[in-house]
Formats: structure tokens, C-alpha cells, sequence
């Protein structure tokens, strides 16, 4: 599956989920407004002009904030702080718009209702955020069905303990290191050091000694 893929969506492709995420929760926060039973008085006019509204300034608002730019399977916490923050600017500013147009005498009432406006907000909040971290989960759930990869590392100091942490932490990739290579006789992070051993390994990770200027 293309999710799987090593490479990243492309970010127009996330945003465009984004907006079409906007828009059903405006059609879905219509609709709960009603009871799923929407009046006869109603114009469709109307909803079309609060979906253009609504989703002029998600998409505004998308781009400034960039919540498109991360990758969907490495979101975590910060990615859905952003989301929350977006969202809630975006309602904020629906909001003043509200006002602006009504108090303003530009309006005979709220361009989008309140009811509206917190059902959208809190609609599409829910489901940028469970989308990214349902697409996490079946990533590394499928990551999870791959053959681990045993790496031995050449060297003992402290770079090779940075990489075996660097390789173990990577949650994109499946290595796993199973042994140090050198002539001393000790163990490194509860891992055997070999010396001349047989073991059967994937990789081996060459570690040059570096020197500071």
C-alpha cells in the first residue's frame, strides 16, 4: 500500500484530505443543528455560503500554520498541539467575522451560526487528529510484520552506543543490534562485544574515529 510506501505523501495531498475534512464537518454540524431534519426555509444558499466561508479560512489557515507539512506517520503530540491551535484560530476568526458583519449592520444575523461554528470546530479538530493517528497506528502495526534486521556494530566507544541508540529509536526503521565488534573482552549496553565469532547478521555499521579540528 502506497501509506507504506518509504516515501511521504506529498503535503497537497494532505491538505487537500484537510479541506475535505472542513467541509464534511460543515455539513455534518448543519445537519446536528436540525436534528438531521433540516426546515423547508432553509436555503441552500445559505450552506453554501457558510461552507465557502468556513473552508476559505481552514484553508488559510492550514497554510499558515502548515499542519500538511509533517508526516502522517510520524505525527505525534506536537503535530496534534498544531492542529488544536489552527482549528481554534480559524474558529476565532469565523467568529469575529460573525460579529464584525452582524454589529456591523453588514449582516441581519451571523453570516455562520454559533451552534455551527463550535460543532465544525470541534468535528474537525477530532478528525484531523484520529486521521494522522489511525495512520500511524496501521503503519507501524504493518512495520510490526517485518523481519527484524540484525545489525552488529565495529567499535565500543561512545559513537557506537549513539548509533545502536540511533538505530533503536528510528521508528521507521527495523534494525536491531545484536553485538559490538572489537578485541576487548566486556559488554556494551548489556550487549556481548564478539571477538572473532560467527553470527548471522544483516548489516555491519563501521565506525571511523573522528577527530576535532
Amino acid at each position: 500500500m502506497f501509506i507504506f510506501s518509504k516515501k511521504y505523501a506529498p503535503r497537497w495531498i494532505v491538505l487537500i484530505i484537510d479541506i475535505f475534512i472542513s467541509t464534511a464537518s460543515i455539513i455534518i454540524a448543519y445537519l446536528l443543528r436540525f436534528n438531521f431534519e433540516i426546515p423547508e426555509n432553509e436555503k441552500i444558499g445559505e450552506l453554501t455560503q457558510i461552507v465557502q466561508l468556513v473552508v476559505g479560512v481552514r484553508f488559510v489557515s492550514f497554510l499558515i500554520f502548515k499542519t500538511f507539512a509533517g508526516i502522517i506517520r510520524y505525527t505525534g503530540l506536537n503535530d496534534a498541539r498544531r492542529i488544536i491551535i489552527t482549528t481554534a484560530t480559524g474558529s476565532i476568526v469565523i467568529s469575529l467575522i460573525n460579529v464584525v458583519c452582524y454589529y456591523g449592520g453588514l449582516t441581519e444575523a451571523f453570516i455562520v451560526p454559533m451552534s455551527i461554528v463550535i460543532i465544525e470546530f470541534l468535528t474537525t479538530m477530532f478528525f484531523m487528529i484520529s486521521l494522522r493517528w489511525l495512520v500511524k497506528s496501521i503503519f507501524f502495526e504493518f512495520r510490526s510484520t517485518l523481519k527484524t534486521r540484525n545489525v552488529i556494530v565495529y567499535g565500543t566507544d561512545r559513537n557506537a552506543q549513539s548509533a545502536k541508540v540511533a538505530l533503536e529509536e528510528d521508528s521507521g526503521s527495523n534494525y536491531k543490534v545484536v553485538a559490538f565488534v572489537d578485541d576487548i573482552d566486556k559488554k556494551l549496553s548489556e550487549l556481548s562485544i564478539l571477538r572473532n565469532k560467527n553470527y548471522i547478521v544483516q548489516s555491519i555499521i563501521l565506525l571511523l574515529p573522528f577527530e576535532n579540528s
